[in-house]
């Protein structure tokens, strides 16, 4: 599914989206730091380290005052490029 199907398909609850989006941005961080702990060159490594510290601020940010549903879907997006595989 593309980001923004993903993104629409959050709960209408604010407290249910926000655990939602949660949750799909701890698989991602899960997969991100597994892809920069095995990149094969360091210009992949360090494509991998920059988008961590991105996902981390996302987490931030759906615990503040943000749309979960747009936070999830900017964070999809920026995963464009990046060749991860998530399972």
């Amino acid at each position: 599914q593309g980001p923004v199907s993903v993104a629409a398909g959050l709960s209408r609850t604010l407290v249910t989206a926000r655990q939602e989006a949660q949750a799909v941005l701890d698989v991602l961080i899960m997969a991100l730091h597994r892809a920069w702990t095995s990149a094969p060159d360091e210009a992949k490594q360090r494509a991998f380290q920059t988008a961590l510290k991105r996902f981390e601020s996302y987490k931030r940010s759906i615990g503040r005052n943000v749309s979960p549903a747009l936070v999830l879907e900017t964070a999809l997006m920026s995963l464009d490029g990046l060749d991860l595989r998530i399972f």
